[in-house]
C-alpha cells in the first residue's frame, strides 16, 4: 500500500512540473534590488527581507539580484545598472553596499535621464542595527518615489567615483583676446581597437533543498535473504554539489519459511548520509556517499509443532556504507540516479532466527552489498554570484 500512494504522488508531482500553469508570466517588475551576497554573515538576509517587507502593496515590485561584494566596482555601477533595468523592464536600481566599516551606503540609478543619486549612513558606536533600519527606510521611500518620478531626497553623485561633485568655482573673469597666430598642421590621430567589454561573472545556482525515492535493495542474511524496499530522503546541500541529509526506508516484510518454524522479519533502516558530486559535463555526474544506520528489527515467529508461538523479539543493528553511482540530469531540477556499494555491520545480535531446536536460522552477513536507482527533486534554489 505505501508503494501504491508513493506512485501516485510521484506520478502526480512530475504531472504538475510539466503542466502549462507551472510557468505562468510573473508580474511586472518596478525596481531593482541589488544586494550584497555575504556568506559567512546573515545582515544581508536580514536586510533584504525588512526592505520586501517594507513596500506598501500596490508599489514597486522589488527583484533582488545578488552581487559579490568583492567585485563592486564605482565605474561600472552605470553599465550593470542599464543591463539588469533591461532585463527587469525598471524604472530604477538601488544597490545596497555593505562594506564599512565607519558607513554601509546606498546608491540609486534612475534609468530616465541616466542618473546616480546617492547617500552614506554612518555605523555610530558599532550599532549596525540602526544603520540597516536607516538603510531600509531609505531604500523603502526611494522605491516608492521612483514610480511617481524623479527621486529628490537624495544627493546627485558623480557616476564614475559614486562621490558628491565639488562645488563650482567661482568664475574667473575672462582673460583677453590672444593675437592671432598662424594655425598649425593638426597632428595626425590613430584609431585604437576597443578593448573586451567587462561582464559581470555569470551567476552560480545550485540545489539547496533536495527530496528524493527510490528502490533500494540489498544482500540481507544468509538464507540467502534479499531486502527490498522504497528509500524517502531529504538533503540540505550547504555548497554546489556537496550534500548532508536524513533517510528511511520501507522495507518489505522478510519471511522465513523453515520445516518448524514460520517467521517474519519487520525493519525500519532509518540513516544519516552525505557526499560530494563530481561534474563530467552539463548534465552528468560522478558520486561518492557515505551513511550510518540504526536498524531496528522486530521478529514474529509462530512453530508448526504443538510447542507455543514464540513472543515477538526486536533487535537492533547498526552499519556504516559505502557507495559509487552516477547521475544524469535531463532538467536542472530532477535527478536519475544510480548507486552501488557495501555496507559493513558495526553492531550486531547474537542471533535473528531460531528453530525450537536453538539453531539460528537467520543471522545477518557481516558485509551487504547493495544496490539503489532514486529520482530527486531540487525544490530551494540559491544564486550566487
Amino acid at each position: 500500500m505505501p508503494q501504491g500512494i508513493t506512485i501516485v504522488a510521484l506520478s502526480a508531482y512530475l504531472s504538475a512540473l510539466a503542466s502549462p500553469s507551472a510557468a505562468q508570466d510573473s508580474p511586472p517588475s518596478g525596481v531593482v534590488l541589488m544586494a550584497p551576497d555575504i556568506p559567512d554573515d546573515d545582515a544581508d538576509e536580514r536586510l533584504v527581507a525588512v526592505v520586501k517587507a517594507s513596500v506598501p502593496e500596490g508599489h514597486a515590485a522589488v527583484n533582488v539580484v545578488r552581487y559579490d561584494p568583492a567585485t563592486f566596482d564605482p565605474g561600472l555601477v552605470v553599465e550593470r545598472s542599464q543591463r539588469r533595468a533591461g532585463e527587469w523592464m525598471a524604472h530604477a536600481v538601488v544597490w545596497i553596499d555593505l562594506k564599512g566599516p565607519q558607513s554601509y551606503a546606498i546608491y540609486v540609478f534612475e534609468v530616465d535621464g541616466a542618473r546616480v543619486l546617492g547617500r552614506r549612513v554612518p555605523i555610530v558606536e558599532g550599532s549596525t542595527a540602526a544603520a540597516h533600519e536607516t538603510l531600509a527606510n531609505i531604500a523603502t521611500s526611494v522605491m516608492a518615489e521612483s514610480m511617481e518620478g524623479p527621486v529628490t531626497g537624495l544627493p546627485l553623485l558623480d557616476p564614475q567615483t559614486l562621490e558628491q561633485p565639488p562645488p563650482p568655482q567661482p568664475e574667473e573673469p575672462e582673460p583677453p583676446e590672444p593675437e592671432p597666430v598662424v594655425a598649425e598642421p593638426e597632428p595626425v590621430v590613430t584609431e585604437r581597437e576597443p578593448g573586451p567589454a567587462i561582464e559581470d561573472d555569470p551567476p552560480i545556482r545550485f540545489p539547496r533543498l533536495l527530496l528524493s525515492l527510490g528502490y533500494a535493495g540489498q544482500s540481507f542474511a544468509n538464507s540467502p535473504l534479499l531486502s527490498h524496499g522504497l528509500a524517502l530522503g531529504v538533503a540540505w546541500a550547504p555548497a554546489p554539489r556537496a550534500f548532508v541529509g536524513l533517510r528511511y526506508d520501507l522495507v518489505l516484510p522478510l519471511t522465513i519459511d523453515a520445516p518448524e518454524v514460520l517467521a517474519s522479519l519487520r525493519r525500519h533502516p532509518t540513516s544519516v548520509e552525505g557526499g560530494y558530486r563530481f561534474g563530467l559535463s552539463s548534465r552528468w555526474d560522478l558520486e561518492l556517499a557515505g551513511r550510518f544506520t540504526v536498524d531496528p528489527i522486530r521478529r514474529q515467529t509462530d512453530t508448526r509443532s504443538d510447542l507455543s508461538p514464540a513472543p515477538d523479539q526486536w533487535r537492533v543493528f547498526s552499519s556504516a556504507a559505502v557507495g559509487v553511482g552516477a547521475g544524469v540530469s535531463p532538467i536542472p531540477q530532477l535527478r536519475l540516479g544510480l548507486r552501488v556499494g557495501a555496507e559493513a555491520v558495526v553492531s550486531r545480535a547474537t542471533y535473528l532466527v531460531e528453530d525450537p531446536q536453538q539453531r539460528v536460522l537467520v543471522a545477518p552477513h557481516p558485509i551487504r552489498g547493495f544496490v539503489e536507482v532514486s529520482v530527486q527533486f531540487s525544490t530551494v534554489w540559491r544564486e550566487k554570484k
